[in-house]
C-alpha cells in the first residue's frame, strides 16, 4: 500500500472553543476548563482576529490583573496567528511549530475556524507512529531481521 502524507485535517482536534475578542476573559477560561482547552480561537464578525492561550490568560492575571473584573478576551489573546489550510501536511505544521515555538495552528476555512492542531495533537500523532514501529518490529520472523550490531555477525578477515 503507498504512502500518502496526513494532512493536518486527519489529526486536528475539530469543531473548535470559539471565543470573542470581547469576551470576558474570566468566562472564556473558565469555558475553556470546562472544555479541557488549551488554544482558543478569537473571531469576530470579519474571522480570526487572535487566538487565547492558558498561558495567555496566566500572563494577563500575572501582568495585567490587578484587581480588575472587567479584562476581556482582546487584554489578554495574542494576535499572531498561525493559521493553516485542513490539506496542509502534518509535518510542515509540525515542523513550523516545532521551530517557532508555536502552541497552536488553526486550521481555518475561508477565514473560518474548522478546528486546531495543538503539540498535543502531534505527540498523539508521534506516539501512534512510534507504537506501529515496535509492533511492526516484533512481527517481522527473527531470520529476517537485520543485524543488531556487528558483534551478531562478524566480518570475515580477508
Amino acid at each position: 500500500m503507498p504512502w500518502t502524507e496526513p494532512s493536518v485535517e486527519s489529526i486536528m482536534t475539530a469543531a473548535p472553543l470559539v471565543v470573542g475578542p470581547t469576551d470576558s476573559l474570566a468566562g472564556a477560561m473558565h469555558t475553556m476548563f470546562l472544555n479541557r482547552v488549551r488554544h482558543a480561537p478569537v473571531c469576530d464578525a470579519g474571522g480570526i482576529v487572535g487566538l487565547l492561550s492558558q498561558r495567555d490568560v496566566y500572563y494577563a492575571q500575572a501582568h495585567i490583573d490587578d484587581g480588575r473584573t472587567d479584562l476581556i478576551v482582546a487584554d489578554a489573546m495574542s494576535t499572531f496567528v498561525y493559521v493553516v489550510s485542513p490539506e496542509t501536511p502534518v509535518e510542515q505544521v509540525a515542523r513550523d511549530l516545532a521551530d517557532a515555538k508555536y502552541g497552536a495552528a488553526v486550521v481555518a476555512i475561508g477565514g473560518k475556524p474548522v478546528g486546531v492542531f495543538t503539540t498535543t495533537d502531534a505527540l498523539r500523532m508521534l506516539s501512534r507512529i512510534l507504537g506501529d514501529l515496535r509492533r511492526d518490529a516484533q512481527t517481522i520472523p527473527p531470520n529476517r531481521r537485520a543485524p543488531a550490531d556487528e558483534a551478531e555477525h562478524p566480518v570475515s578477515p580477508r
